[in-house]
């Protein structure tokens, strides 16, 4: 196992943008499974922003990583990209041939330095070494079949896995350290998208077999009790949910519906200008991570201004110093600054 400081890319997290410029937006990644590609969205202003990635198959769960890669599962692997470009770096894992199952990749998340992937359809998770991209373990491995359906998973505040099932109308949680199933949340109808907020409360999204009834997004855990907080006529099968700055992004088969959080009013949408829709997976990167890392100053271009002005935030310690995520300003930080700044801007 790689002993490399892999992390998840966080909201506000330092060294990503290093100068204060102008400010930004954060912007939405999104998966389309019409478009096969992962399509980008300005959230200030709610523009569509172009394919990031203009091809690639079924996109069915997104990560970004602080080192800069865009982690994607689709069919049967997890491919990678250049986060800030689109640029294809190759496959993390073949998953189905490293288990020798019918494994599709959806979601994913870092935990304790592991990459976990969620099995899509199938009930399986899977721990992958994110640097190397060997197989450490098969944590969970429910089976396929009739009884086993899951489409979304995402990692909880009490150290559980939550999946969905689609065809057993659940939510089912397990342990993150041994993967044992410890219990379910039982839904009328199918159970599609979750994630969880900061303050460990629960979105589900809920849809119905036919278009007569309203599909849904429930709530519950951290004193919230346990209902529906979106009904809305206008969702069309909530694939997945993001929770972000208190609103829910729920993308389905025409568009990514905005949501208030607490009230569940509608509050617009995210729509591409192509035919970019049936959204499987999303992922928010924060405000100036798509600017020029080496552009010190923020003037457009990476000049002695800059290497000279990054060197004074290397000297004191400044954590905007801290290229790598690690923590610290030390000589790798030093020595990547050099790399981004004789690629230039």
């Amino acid at each position: 196992m790689s002993t490399a400081r892999t992390t998840v890319l966080a909201i506000g997290a330092l060294g990503l943008g290093l100068h204060a410029g102008e400010a930004r937006a954060d912007v939405m990644l999104a998966g389309s499974w019409d478009a096969d590609s992962i399509v980008m969205f300005d959230l200030d202003s709610r523009e569509y922003l172009g394919a990031l990635v203009p091809s690639v198959f079924n996109p069915s769960g997104i990560l970004v990583l602080s080192d800069g890669r865009l982690l994607v599962g689709s069919g049967d692997s997890v491919l990678q990209f250049d986060a800030r470009t689109g640029e294809a770096l190759g496959t993390l894992i073949n998953v189905r041939t490293a288990v020798n199952d019918n494994f599709l990749a959806g979601n994913m998340f870092i935990r304790n330095g592991e990459l976990y992937v969620q099995g899509w359809y199938n009930a399986t998770v899977v721990k992958v070494d994110p640097d190397s991209g060997e197989l450490i373990d098969v944590l969970i491995d429910e089976g396929g079949g009739a009884g086993n359906a899951s489409t979304t998973m995402a990692y909880g505040p009490d150290n559980r896995i939550y999946m969905t099932e689609w065809r057993r109308h659940t939510v089912n949680s397990y342990d993150a350290d041994t993967g044992a199933y410890v219990g379910s949340i039982g839904f009328a109808n199918r159970a599609a998208g979750i994630d969880f907020d900061n303050d460990g409360i629960g979105y589900v999204g809920e849809y119905h077999t036919t278009d007569v009834l309203d599909d849904g997004i429930f709530r519950w855990g951290a004193g919230q009790g346990y209902g529906r907080v979106v009904r809305d006529q206008m969702l069309h099968g909530p694939h997945v949910v993001e929770e972000h700055d208190g609103l829910l992004y729920v993308g389905d088969k025409i568009a990514i519906n905005i949501y208030d959080a607490n009230s569940g009013a509608s509050r617009g949408w995210l729509t591409p200008d192509d035919d970019a829709d049936n959204f499987f997976a999303l992922a928010v990167v924060p405000d100036g991570f798509f600017d020029c890392r080496a552009d010190v100053d923020g003037d457009g271009d990476a000049d002695a201004d800059d290497f000279f002005g990054y060197l004074d935030l290397f000297a004191v310690g400044d954590p905007l110093a801290d290229i790598d995520g690690d923590g610290d300003s030390d000589a790798d930080d030093f020595f990547a600054y050099l790399d981004l700044f004789s690629a230039g801007c």
